[in-house]
């Protein structure tokens, strides 16, 4: 399991972050419409199922996760990431 911690979170409100799980941090980016320097941290998780855990977690203390827990991620997917909701985010 490795942690990834990029940026510090600045005190701006944890529903201007946004936590998602992918297989694939590159592509997810793409969709999303962010680039790297958007990305605060990203968790390679062992298992979908503790990456699901991750995410929920973060949903519970606020961060915003979209419809619901998992909406991106696929059987396959273990990396847990933080964005920062930019202009354009989808």
């Amino acid at each position: 399991m490795d942690l990834y911690i990029l940026r510090k979170i600045p005190c701006v409100g944890r529903n201007n972050y946004y936590c998602g799980i992918t297989n694939d941090l590159k592509r997810r980016f793409e969709e999303h419409h962010l680039t790297l320097d958007h990305l605060v941290c990203f968790y390679n998780c062992p298992t979908v199922e503790i990456a699901k855990k991750v995410e929920q977690l973060l949903e519970n203390k606020g961060f915003d996760v979209g419809h619901k827990v998992a909406n991106g991620g696929t059987e396959d997917s273990t990396i847990v990431y933080l964005v920062y909701k930019v202009a354009g985010f989808l």
